[in-house]
C-alpha cells in the first residue's frame, strides 16, 4: 500500500470519528445536556485540531505540486472547507 493511501485511509477514519461526534454533540444538544455537550465539544475540538495539523504537515512534506499535493489539497478543502 503506499503511503498516500495509508494516509487517506487514516484520515477517512479520523473524519469518521469527528462526524461520529457531532452527531453525539446535537444529540446532547436536543436532550439540553449542557455538560455532556461541553464534554463532546471539547474532544471535537482535540480531535479537529489534530487532524488539520496533520494535513498541514503532510501537505508541506510533499515538494512539488504534482498529484499527491493536489490530493491533500482536495482532502483539505472536502473536510475543513479550505
Amino acid at each position: 500500500m503506499k503511503k498516500y493511501d495509508l494516509l487517506n485511509t487514516l484520515y477517512n477514519k479520523e473524519i469518521e470519528s469527528i462526524k461520529s461526534l457531532e452527531a453525539e454533540m446535537e444529540a446532547a444538544k436536543e436532550r439540553e445536556d449542557w455538560t455532556a455537550w461541553e464534554a463532546i465539544n471539547s474532544q471535537y475540538g482535540v480531535e479537529t485540531t489534530q487532524l488539520r495539523e496533520e494535513v498541514e504537515a503532510e501537505y508541506s512534506a510533499v515538494p512539488f505540486d504534482g498529484p499527491a499535493k493536489q490530493g491533500i489539497a482536495k482532502f483539505w478543502q472536502k473536510s475543513f472547507g479550505r
